[in-house]
């Protein structure tokens, strides 16, 4: 569970008492200035949830596609510095299953703590792998997915003037054309954009 403070067994937020932040104090034998990255695997039903951090000072917590943090998708954050507070967000999980969750905090002076739980029906709160309370399964082990690639597709094909015929792509691919649209495919050596004078019937397709 994830009910931390730079003090260990300090009674602060929703949960007490707090469990102790590791590598405190830092090199600097200083307690403030903490930042931390969170990875974690939840077991999450179908449907609209409500879930939460309260933290001093900020953070933002992502799903999805966390190998590449600019293409997971942000379930909520609080970018600055502030006492303890929460912060509630509400998240569609559209078919049940267990999600990669990343949270990083940071922490400026005095205070520093955080918390991960879930928001039950009722208003409670619960702490993300508490089950004994209702709470959601997490994992410290799974394998976060990596977002698709975006398949092959031409973007231009132009006649000119002298004949030939210009082909532009993006995606990558293979390049491959054929005297009728039942083959037979040959693969063309050719980067994108591709120029050549085809001959009367040339078919192209690009496979992944």
């Amino acid at each position: 569970m994830l009910n931390l403070s730079q003090y260990g067994g300090d009674f602060r937020g929703n949960f007490a008492p707090d469990d102790q932040m590791p590598g405190i104090p830092g090199t600097t034998l200083s307690d403030d200035g903490i930042n931390a990255e969170i990875i974690t695997f939840v077991q999450l039903p179908a449907g609209w949830l409500r879930l939460g951090v309260y933290s001093d000072d900020g953070f933002r917590a992502q799903a999805g596609y966390i190998n590449k943090p600019e293409d997971g998708v942000i379930l909520g954050q609080f970018d600055g510095g502030r006492g303890a507070s929460d912060t509630i967000f509400e998240v569609l999980v559209q078919e049940a299953g267990i999600y990669p969750i990343r949270i990083i905090y940071q922490d400026g002076g005095g205070d520093g703590n955080i918390e991960f739980f879930s928001v039950m029906a009722d208003g409670t709160k619960v702490l993300i792998n508490d089950p004994d309370n209702g709470g959601y399964r997490a994992y410290r082990a799974g394998t976060a997915p990596n977002k698709p690639t975006a398949p092959p597709q031409f973007t231009r094909i132009q006649k000119n003037a002298n004949g030939s015929v210009t082909i532009e792509w993006t995606g990558g691919g293979t390049l491959q054309s054929a005297p009728a649209v039942t083959g037979a495919w040959q693969n063309v050596t050719a980067s994108s954009p591709y120029t050549v004078t085809p001959t009367r019937n040339t078919y192209w397709r690009l496979r992944q």
